[in-house]
């Protein structure tokens, strides 16, 4: 009933709500629209409107408001509807959007989750730091540093660096060799990271193309690998999309969507659409016309929503 008095152009009940009610709350010196500026303005707002439609119903208005027709309502009906109005509000407040920035595997990685737990953010930051510190082949001790420097020799690895090898190996069979993760040779002759610019010549690649083999990598029993000595890893063709993978599917089940991008990774999780406020965070409990564009929140056009999807 509340939704549908506090609709501009609704229909006006004799009464019910004063006569000067025109889709709109006026109060001297005050004039307030169902706009939605902010999460507490918003709120704040329609709990106002709520205890004034209670109001107008419960206490005859000077001026004809009152009719006979309309039988008084109590005070324990009125604070009753009240509550209902305010716990129909607090249902459609913006959730927090989060977001954060973060440097891993030589990128930038950026989150962004909506109505997402307290601890969510956190735990996705603790997991890229665990992966990078097993797959990077730059920092000395992770799985791929122990297994480039091995010279051949057998090393047992974690599981999940085994599971992303394994899957590796795989991708490499099934595209005839194009994608090689034992590329590490060929691409540190041209230094990316080191800064000196160097251009190997003709060559230099060609030698290194013998240390290029997938199909020697061996994977055994209980997590063990082992590499031909002279050929490196290098697994920055599949990692982040990987990695991204193992985030999103940490987060899936504590947020009601996700947007993450590893360096150009991207990996969207938004399982309904949702609509966001101006400042980015999530209307919950919001009507969603994906066709019309059009967002609703108490039966009201919200004018700055943005709808997100997974398109």
């Amino acid at each position: 009933m509340i939704d549908k008095f506090l609709s501009p152009g609704a229909e006006r009940l004799t009464g019910f709500l004063p006569p000067w009610y025109n889709g709109s709350w006026y109060i001297p010196g005050i004039r307030m629209r169902n706009a939605l500026r902010s999460d507490g303005e918003a709120m704040k707002q329609r709990s106002i409107k709520a205890f004034l439609c209670t109001l107008c119903a419960a206490v005859p208005l000077c001026g004809g408001c009152a009719s006979s027709d309309v039988p008084p309502i109590s005070a324990q009906t009125a604070a009753t509807q009240m509550a209902a109005a305010q716990t129909t509000a607090a249902q459609t407040t913006a959730a927090p959007r989060q977001s954060g920035v973060g440097f891993y595997f030589d990128t930038v990685v950026t989150v962004t989750l909506y109505g997402a737990d307290d601890t969510l953010l956190e735990d996705l930051w603790a997991l890229c730091g665990r992966y990078e510190q097993l797959l990077s082949r730059h920092i000395p001790g992770s799985d791929v540093d122990r297994i480039n420097t091995a010279h051949g020799q057998t090393v047992t690895v974690d599981p999940d660096t085994y599971a992303i090898l394994a899957e590796a190996k795989e991708i490499s069979e099934a595209t005839g060799h194009a994608f090689s993760i034992t590329i590490a040779p060929v691409a540190a002759m041209w230094d990316f990271t080191g800064g000196t610019a160097h251009m190997p010549g003709d060559e230099e690649r060609l030698a290194a193309l013998a240390l290029i083999d997938d199909s020697a990598i061996a994977l055994g029993e209980g997590c063990a690998v082992t590499l031909p000595d002279g050929m490196q890893l290098d697994l920055g063709g599949i990692a982040k999309g990987y990695i991204a993978d193992r985030v999103a599917e940490l987060a899936r089940d504590r947020c009601s969507g996700m947007v993450l991008s590893l360096g150009g990774n991207t990996y969207v999780d938004l399982v309904e659409p949702i609509a966001v406020d101006a400042e980015g965070n999530e209307l919950k409990g919001a009507e969603i016309d994906v066709d019309a564009g059009t967002v609703t929140v108490d039966g009201e056009v919200v004018e700055d929503a943005q709808i997100i999807t997974q398109e």
